[in-house]
């Protein structure tokens, strides 16, 4: 019995301290710091590991933000690929109900389309720098640019000009803002043909920064170029008859702030993403018919 009695106690004292699931305490927090060191700017406490769930669900949680962040900021080829084609896709859906409903849809219809083709340069653009391939990275981001620069300040003000009743006093001003953004692009997109180094891109933390020069920047400051491009692109939007216009005028100024806040590493990158994104918003109002709110006679 004496013999049993010891047995048993040698084993006590033998078996080895085990953290949660058998991790080791002293393995299991450097592995924590290292993952967190970089992204824990700020962080004033990381929870010491314990052979406790309370603390295993610590480092679950704090794991997760961490590794949801990468996930958020990681833009690369296939993200532009599969998010151009689900933009085209909205597109077709929406030309089809734009014909189908009233034609008067068809220009706003379109905006999905052309936001997805924008993702599509943007996709090439990633696979010229993941092939080291400057000609690639070079059309494909005059291609971006001409989205970005051209095609949006005339296509937002024009489609909505489309859009508006035939007596409407707002047509006047939306062909306005169509021309002023035409002349406006014109000046920011014609003389990268001619100046091929004023175009370039880089990574920044994941994502696209386009790094170039404008040939405004020898008249006026470039808060200046961009105030006047962001005025014209989402004022349109904002003196629409249509109250769905206008909140969609919104969503653009929602995505203006976040970029602002958040994203200014890779803004233009980032701002035509989420701005295109926010099309869907344009999907909506076509399948549901919005305009018939205002404009029964129209779109009954």
């Amino acid at each position: 019995m004496i013999i049993a009695d010891r047995r048993r106690h040698s084993q006590l004292t033998e078996r080895p301290h085990k953290t949660p699931n058998n991790v080791d305490s002293h393995i299991w927090m450097p592995e924590i710091e290292a993952q967190l060191a970089p992204h824990s700017a700020g962080l004033k406490y990381i929870p010491a590991a314990r052979s406790t769930r309370k603390y295993r669900l610590w480092y679950y949680f704090f794991h997760s933000i961490v590794c949801a962040g990468k996930t958020i900021m990681c833009f690369c080829e296939p993200v532009s690929f599969t998010v151009g084609s689900f933009l085209i896709a909205g597109g077709a859906f929406a030309g089809w109900k734009a014909i189908k409903i009233n034609k008067r849809y068809f220009p706003v219809s379109q905006m999905p389309t052309l936001a997805g083709l924008q993702q599509f340069t943007e996709g090439h653009v990633w696979m010229g720098l993941n092939n080291s391939d400057p000609s690639m990275i070079w059309w494909a981001a005059m291609g971006f640019i001409f989205f970005s620069w051209l095609i949006w300040p005339v296509w937002i003000p024009f489609s909505i000009y489309f859009l508006e009743p035939p007596a409407s006093r707002r047509k006047l001003p939306l062909m306005g803002f169509a021309l002023a953004g035409l002349a406006f692009g014109l000046i920011l997109f014609v003389p990268h043909l001619f100046h091929p180094d004023w175009v370039t891109v880089k990574i920044n933390r994941q994502s696209l920064a386009y790094e170039d020069t404008m040939f405004l920047d020898y008249l006026i400051p470039r808060w200046l170029t961009y105030a006047i491009y962001v005025f014209l692109l989402i004022m349109p939007s904002m003196i629409s008859t249509y109250l769905h216009i206008r909140l969609f005028g919104l969503t653009l100024i929602a995505v203006l702030v976040v970029v602002y806040a958040f994203l200014t590493f890779a803004y233009i990158s980032f701002f035509c993403f989420l701005a295109g994104l926010g099309t869907v918003h344009l999907i909506y109002i076509i399948a549901r018919n919005k305009c018939c709110r205002e404009c029964p006679e129209l779109f009954g």
